[in-house]
């Protein structure tokens, strides 16, 4: 198993040399318009986050310890935009860094965004009952935002925010023996192409994975957590599931 957290990372051998569709995150693009990403961060420039409140930004238990400070309203990471120093990072209480699951963390920020003038917002998150109304299922399309790797052992130096969506898949087909043999569990969402080629990648870890509901405003399903290599083929991008840590994530904001 790989994170997606640093591409300083020793990464497997058996996609060096692979071709790859598209040149950003791995077969995106960049995002062009601040206005389509207001909740996404970028903490430390180790790993991604969301604003989901004021002073809450959600992101991946793996990333905890490599950052200090986020960073919103920026589609290059090279601007300035919002900086707001970090208070605490709480991981989720049944975190397991063996196999990621339960990979999240809560990033409590020292100081209040003010949504009003600097023109961030929180994103929606997925409920149980978003879930269960089939938003997140197998064929579903969704969309992966963050400033990592643009393909394997390829850094994003120009520090684009860039995008690239991909279908969900059902854990049966992750968990096959040519993918993952059964190391997808509940508290994951893989999504991608059997094929190959558009994934997220290192440097995108904890970032979000959004659909769009019935108002066309994202809603945030998943968080980058890991997968072997970035858009291999049969080698899904994972993310934890939002949904079935809405209720700790709402307990321990209290902002939702």
């Amino acid at each position: 198993m790989k994170t997606k957290l640093f591409g300083a990372l020793v990464f497997s051998s058996f996609l060096a040399g692979q071709a790859f569709a598209g040149d950003k995150i791995v077969g995106g693009v960049k995002v062009t318009d601040l206005k389509e990403t207001p909740y996404m961060v970028s903490l430390s420039g180790a790993c991604g986050g969301s604003i989901i409140a004021s002073n809450w930004v959600l992101t991946a238990a793996h990333c905890a310890g490599y950052f200090s400070e986020v960073k919103g309203g920026v589609l290059n990471l090279k601007e300035q935009g919002v900086t707001v120093k970090v208070k605490r990072v709480i991981k989720h209480p049944k975190y397991n860094r063996n196999t990621f699951s339960n990979d999240y963390a809560l990033v409590e920020l020292a100081e209040k965004i003010d949504f009003r003038t600097t023109g961030l917002k929180a994103v929606k998150l997925a409920t149980p009952k978003f879930a269960s109304e089939g938003n997140q299922a197998p064929g579903v399309d969704a969309t992966v935002y963050g400033f990592g790797n643009l393909a394997e052992n390829r850094q994003n130096y120009a520090k684009d925010l860039n995008k690239v969506i991909v279908p969900i898949v059902s854990h049966e087909e992750a968990n096959s023996a040519e993918s993952y043999d059964g190391a997808i569990d509940d508290t994951m969402i893989p999504a991608g192409y059997a094929a190959g080629g558009k994934d997220s990648c290192q440097g995108d870890s904890g970032g979000p994975l959004v659909v769009f509901d019935h108002r066309n405003d994202p809603v945030q399903i998943g968080v980058v957590s890991w997968g072997e290599g970035c858009a291999g083929a049969n080698k899904y991008g994972i993310y934890s599931n939002v949904s079935g840590a809405y209720e700790w994530i709402k307990t321990t904001t209290g902002a939702l």
